[in-house]
């Protein structure tokens, strides 16, 4: 018992030295990383911008602490780890005991005085982490069965070579679900009210989650943050790199969408993105697609000036998309209002 309550012991230290130094360096990266996607952003796509944040992740896990991973925890010197802190409580210094007061202390039923605050360190880190984990976990499941009930509906055209199936259910989407089996879903409502070019948006951007393994990133970062939580820079680039996953989604969609042979253009994939705005989504363990709304259009209109000075030697017209903005306000979009203004171009004009 004692054994392991000071393995406990030297794993808090361990821990919380490593958490402290980790905190002070991933955070200088994710300011790095924050201040460059800003310069960046109208000049490289959003896929590479995310590897950006991407680097905060490999700065909490690479290179492994040779303190935490290397050093057996029951091994650990107070000084090599927190600098000679003395965390114990009511424990006389070893260099103060005699020889006398030594063997007593051998033979009592506690030989030594352990310092509960990294026991209590390490025993928090694994409770908050596997509940974490036991959450994501939880929610994946219950997921899976919700979606017991979609089905396939004629009334989704889906292309001939989509790579994955395509089901409707009454509620849950739209989102890519599932890793070694991905399917994607569509709420029965947006079947209703999108027009088909608007479901082919939608469609275009969900394959896109799954061509560029999307749910694979994302459930890696999740376990990452579940796993590391107390290193509060990764929740913040966590939170990033879910957005540019989305914005990286649109670009793609929109540079097929470009081609002879399809007919996506940024307005009409704006008006898909406030049509499913307020639809239910799967944030939590799916990648969706009308998250993030008022960022990803203005994603979308940070394209029209490039787009615009090629498209007007071809005679297409910019278009104020705000002037539908009333239109969307009905189906209770709240964040509507945030968009208006923003300028796209029409026809077909890729990001």
């Amino acid at each position: 018992m004692d054994s392991a309550l000071q393995g406990l012991e030297g794993w808090g230290r361990a821990l919380t030295q490593w958490a402290l130094e980790v905190n002070i360096s991933a955070g200088a990266v994710l300011i790095g990383a924050l201040l460059v996607d800003r310069v960046l952003r109208d000049r490289i796509g959003a896929s590479w911008r995310l590897l950006l944040f991407v680097a905060v992740f490999l700065r909490a896990v690479l290179p492994l602490d040779a303190v935490v991973w290397g050093v057996s925890p029951g091994a650990l010197p107070l000084e090599s780890v927190l600098g000679g802190a003395n965390w114990s409580v009511g424990a006389p210094e070893v260099s103060s005991v005699n020889s006398t007061q030594a063997s007593q202390v051998a033979g009592s039923a506690t030989p030594i005085a352990l310092a509960w605050a990294p026991i209590v360190v390490t025993i928090t880190w694994a409770l908050v982490a596997s509940l974490l984990l036991a959450w994501q976990f939880t929610a994946r499941r219950r997921l899976a069965r919700e979606l017991g009930c979609a089905r396939t509906d004629e009334r989704v055209r889906v292309p001939a070579c989509y790579p994955v199936p395509v089901l409707v259910h009454p509620t849950l989407g739209p989102a890519v679900v599932g890793l070694l089996n991905p399917i994607v879903v569509l709420p029965m409502h947006i079947i209703a009210q999108l027009k088909p070019d608007e479901v082919e948006c939608v469609l275009a951007h969900e394959r896109a989650h799954v061509e560029r393994r999307d749910p694979w990133l994302r459930m890696a970062l999740q376990v990452t943050t579940a796993l590391l939580w107390p290193i509060a820079a990764l929740w913040l680039a966590l939170a990033r790199t879910q957005q540019l996953i989305e914005e990286a989604c649109d670009a793609r969609a929109l540079h097929r969408g470009s081609g002879a042979d399809a007919g996506l253009n940024a307005r009409t994939y704006g008006e898909a993105l406030l049509s499913v705005a307020s639809t239910p989504r799967l944030a939590l363990v799916a990648p969706t697609f009308g998250g993030g709304l008022a960022a990803r259009i203005r994603a979308l209109g940070r394209g029209a000036p490039r787009a615009s000075h090629v498209a007007a030697s071809q005679g297409a017209r910019v278009r104020v998309f705000g002037r539908r903005i009333s239109r969307f306000r009905e189906t209770g979009v709240q964040h509507a209002p945030e968009v208006s203004g923003i300028v796209l171009v029409s026809p077909s004009i890729g990001i």
